[in-house]
């Protein structure tokens, strides 16, 4: 936020965008910091939790800087970072798409880690995203499409490859990130092997257990988090409140 601050003095433009209807934000806190919103066995971990303590408070603070762009959803987004209305994103590797799309910014942006929470547990590692592939034990043919996906996504290091320089997909298949495709500069970046770069990263990315009900918590945090933005709840209350909204639903 202190250099967000002086870009904008400088320059007029934002730090960065948030969608005030998402908690994409606290997702990246959590994650960094190897906890979430749920314990390992399922039961709610939301009061009382520093790491998400302290990242409403960050969160209050960024959106009272007057360095944060408000946007919503994801056109509004990729529009201020193509347009040039904003100096930085936090977001996962298959971001750099987006930002390539716009050629005559080549050579502008960089790639680093993120910030960390100034907590005991912060890092500065964090995974946004990722998918998994599923085969239902007991659908027809399931050992077909078991033995389908581990011979096309699990033994095929080009189509890794592949997916890695199109469109900026970093599978979890740890052999592939040996290949030369990770090696490469890429010129947009100054020729940095920004690849390879994500690649350590996410090795340090701390392990959490998110359970089934995220969406619920983020949907209630959402909507809790205007009564600290206007000041008429504490942080430590709203959190309370929250977790046993979220217990109501899920019981």
């Amino acid at each position: 936020m202190r250099i967000g601050k002086k870009v904008k003095e400088v320059t007029g433009k934002d730090l960065m965008t948030m969608d005030p209807n998402s908690m994409t934000i606290m997702r990246d806190f959590m994650q960094s910091s190897g906890t979430w919103y749920f314990k390992e066995d399922g039961d709610l971990n939301i009061a009382e939790n520093p790491v998400i303590e302290e990242g409403c408070r960050i969160y209050k603070e960024l959106m009272n800087s007057g360095v944060i762009k408000l946007t919503t959803g994801w056109g509004d987004m990729a529009a201020a970072l193509n347009n040039g209305d904003v100096a930085s994103i936090v977001s996962g590797c298959w971001i750099v798409p987006t930002i390539t799309a716009q050629e005559d910014q080549s050579g502008l942006w960089e790639v680093t880690r993120m910030p960390r929470l100034n907590i005991e547990q912060g890092t500065n590692y964090g995974n946004r995203g990722g998918s998994n592939w599923l085969v239902l034990e007991h659908a027809k043919n399931s050992d077909i499409a078991a033995d389908f996906l581990n011979e096309i996504y699990a033994n095929d290091t080009e189509f890794y490859e592949t997916i890695l320089t199109e469109i900026g997909a970093i599978g979890a298949y740890i052999p592939a990130q040996s290949s030369e495709a990770y090696k490469e500069p890429v010129e947009y970046f100054s020729g940095e092997p920004i690849w390879a770069n994500f690649a350590e990263w996410a090795k340090h990315v701390p392990p959490i257990s998110v359970g089934v009900y995220s969406d619920e918590v983020d949907s209630t945090l959402v909507t809790q988090m205007a009564n600290v933005l206007n000041d008429s709840t504490s942080i430590p209350d709203m959190l309370k409140t929250v977790e046993d909204l979220v217990k109501s639903q899920i019981q």
